[in-house]
């Protein structure tokens, strides 16, 4: 049977569908991926034009968009627990000046700081819980301005450049992502929790399928347990070492298998 399987934005999402994907292939279906934003594929697989969709984040990220379709939806098999998004720094800005988010709105840290903040506009759950941040922590008022880039490639380069010049600046930043280990960012704390908490990334379905998909189907996502470690390790063979994110998936599994 042909399966349709969403995807949202952002390599590290892509590179988990196609270890979803592989594993679909292996139980003999095939495979169509459909790419979105969590406004398009959320609604999408409630109406069931998708099967499964790669990746819920819940309790927190995710849950403007999965609330209002829950009872359509089914969660079928963790991808990886502890993600999130935070408001981050470089390492060159001092923990004593710059320890919480509040922090940054004091005048005597604003003065020096870069306060033109950008995000990778694909990033809509985190831009929206960061913006409302902007306003919770006086950040604004502090002369920070805050703007979505269209492209995830502009954001993270121009990360990298401040943090290798030394500037002081924050950014939004969120776990799995391959900037975790390539810059040096410390994450700040935010103690009015506007980013939400930990959540876990869930392969999520149409219920009504999944309710009546064969059996060899659903058996496949018992195999997949890839978690922070594999997202991330595969997030940097596409970001770093310039694989496809196909190829990234074959060499991941392909290492997991012989280990």
């Amino acid at each position: 049977m042909k399966v349709h399987l969403g995807c949202l934005h952002h390599s590290f999402y892509e590179v988990a569908a196609r270890v979803v994907a592989a594993e679909i292939e292996a139980a003999g279906h095939e495979v169509v991926l459909h790419q979105g934003a969590h406004a398009e594929l959320y609604p999408r697989l409630a109406a069931g034009d998708l099967q499964f969709m790669i990746a819920s984040w819940l309790p927190h990220l995710h849950q403007p968009f999965y609330e209002p379709v829950q009872d359509k939806l089914a969660l079928i098999t963790p991808v990886f627990d502890g993600g999130g998004g935070f408001w981050a720094v470089p390492a060159c800005v001092p923990a004593d000046a710059v320890g919480t988010v509040a922090d940054l709105a004091k005048p005597e840290v604003a003065e020096h700081m870069d306060r033109g903040i950008l995000a990778p506009r694909g990033a809509i759950a985190i831009c929206d819980r960061a913006e409302v941040c902007m306003d919770a922590y006086g950040l604004s008022d502090a002369g920070y301005t805050f703007t979505r880039l269209d492209g995830d490639e502009e954001w993270s380069e121009g990360v990298k450049a401040k943090c290798a010049d030394g500037i002081w600046f924050t950014t939004t930043l969120w776990q799995p992502h391959f900037l975790n280990t390539v810059v040096e960012m410390r994450r700040l704390d935010e103690p009015e929790a506007h980013m939400g908490g930990p959540d876990t990334a869930w392969l999520s379905a149409n219920k009504a399928f999944a309710d009546t998909a064969p059996a060899d189907l659903m058996a496949a996502f018992e195999r997949i347990r890839i978690g922070l470690s594999g997202i991330t390790e595969m997030d940097v063979l596409v970001n770093v070492e310039g694989l496809t994110p196909t190829d990234a998936a074959q060499r991941w599994r392909a290492d997991r298998a012989d280990g």
